[in-house]
């Protein structure tokens, strides 16, 4: 990761091409369905999927969600289909 950012995120891309050719896809999708906002993020895993770590991150994420919004919130994670997917919903 470039340590400033005021190169702009086109010449960090360029780098990264460079560097690792065989980078993975991610994509991040928004929508609001009635009173709900869907967030999705995907991201492909060319190089298979690595070591299990601990989950830390995931679970701040899930928890700081059931504190801001209880029930009405929901997180989802996990691979599909050889696609990593986090699915969070949020109340408007």
């Amino acid at each position: 990761w470039p340590s400033r950012c005021r190169a702009g995120a086109s010449l960090w891309r360029a780098r990264q091409a460079r560097t690792w050719p065989e980078g993975a896809e991610v994509r991040i999708s928004t929508r609001c369905r009635g009173s709900v906002v869907v967030i999705k993020v995907t991201n492909t895993v060319p190089a298979g999927q690595g070591e299990r770590g601990h989950g830390l991150a995931l679970l701040n994420v899930r928890d700081r969600l059931a504190l801001l919004h209880d029930v009405h919130g929901h997180f989802r994670c996990g691979f599909k289909d050889g696609i990593y997917q986090v699915r969070l919903e949020l109340p408007l």
